[in-house]
């Protein structure tokens, strides 16, 4: 069995994190278009913001000697 830090996170589940937020952030993006309530458009674009800050805090905790910032990049831009 491999032994890692408590605090480390793998490759494995950085990519499974990026995808659920982008997943959410798309959801969202589809219930901003429709959106007709002026405070919950409000209330959204907060969401996306958390949900977009979450990504990039995730994001700056990988080991950039292990994963390229190229493709840092493209999993913060994906979608």
């Amino acid at each position: 069995m491999k032994t890692r830090e408590r605090n480390e996170i793998t490759l494995d589940q950085i990519i499974s994190m990026i995808e659920l937020i982008d997943d959410q952030l798309q959801d969202l993006r589809v219930k901003l278009r429709t959106e007709t309530k002026p405070d919950m458009i409000q209330f959204r674009m907060s969401v996306v913001t958390h949900y977009r800050n979450m990504k990039v805090n995730i994001l700056s905790k990988v080991d950039k000697d292990k994963i390229s910032k190229r493709e840092i990049i493209g999993l913060l831009h994906h979608n």
